[in-house]
């Protein structure tokens, strides 16, 4: 199957189950169509976990969106809203609302 990196564009030629279960992941987010299980089409803004083609474009995607780390946590912004990692399903609005998050969980360990 031919593949290129969302990331770089790189092509690949013969991109098969093992190449795609061996290289990074990560989130990517803007607007995408994506197939539905009955065969039809929706637009979806975030993809979780598709393959990029090195750790490199993993990188430079996830920084895009990194604001700061806070007690070991990368804090990210997308659309204006406050993740506190890129494939969380929680938005916060702001950084402040984030650290109480991650305060509270360290309280409760």
């Amino acid at each position: 199957m031919r593949w290129k990196c969302p990331v770089c564009g790189k092509e690949f030629e013969n991109f098969g189950f093992k190449e795609f279960s061996q290289c990074p992941k990560t989130t990517l987010f803007g607007n995408f169509k994506k197939k539905t299980v009955d065969g039809e089409f929706q637009i979806v803004n975030r993809l979780i976990n598709k393959p990029v083609c090195s750790e490199e474009c993993k990188k430079r995607n996830e920084d895009k969106y990194f604001v700061e780390e806070y007690k070991g946590n990368k804090i990210y912004c997308v659309y204006g809203v406050y993740l506190p990692y890129l494939e969380c399903g929680d938005w916060y609005n702001s950084i402040e609302d984030i650290k109480e998050k991650i305060d509270n969980a360290r309280m409760k360990e």
